[in-house]
């Protein structure tokens, strides 16, 4: 009886073992367009987003700016966007904001006019540092989008210091 019950015991150890190996298989190449998606149209105030690998973060409320981490230092905060056509007013890009989908690679946020419709994708590689905005327009060619946001440098609780500095650097196109 004790022989028939390690038996057991061992066998369903094993193909737990098994099922475990062949759902990491299975979620390793899985699509990204399989992944689940959670989506909202309604782009209402104070809700919070956040995209995030091992290694950065992009998160905040869309009103107050988003914070863009590459641990254990802060890159930016306040990051936000408006739209300018040529002999037009810029517009803050929030007003625009129609729909959020929010996937475990990342965020898109949609922002719609009527003659036109930008989608802002911000991800983070799993293991790689940084954050990575890409925008796709569709219906005007002419359109310029502003980005917005403090240089930060700040350094994760508890070990903030001062002194930090940053500058453009023109021919890096950088700070």
């Amino acid at each position: 009886m004790l022989r028939l019950l390690v038996t057991l015991l061992l066998l369903s150890g094993f193909s737990s073992v098994q099922e475990t190996d062949s759902a990491a298989a299975a979620s390793a190449t899985q699509p990204a367009s399989e992944l689940p998606v959670w989506s909202t149209k309604l782009a209402q105030p104070n809700r919070y987003i956040s995209a995030h690998g091992l290694r950065g973060f992009a998160g905040g409320y869309s009103e107050d700016g988003l914070e863009f981490w590459t641990f254990p230092l802060q890159l930016v905060s306040g990051y936000q966007l408006s739209f300018a056509l040529p002999n037009a007013p810029t517009v803050s890009a929030i007003s625009m904001l129609t729909s959020i989908e929010v996937d475990p690679l990342g965020v898109t946020r949609v922002y719609t006019a009527p003659d036109f419709q930008v989608q802002e994708r911000i991800t983070t590689h799993a293991e790689a540092p940084g954050v990575l905005v890409r925008f796709f327009v569709e219906g005007r060619n002419d359109l310029h989008i502003e980005v917005h946001f403090q240089p930060s440098l700040n350094l994760m609780w508890p070990a903030g210091i001062g002194g930090q500095e940053t500058a453009w650097d023109q021919g890096a196109h950088g700070f």
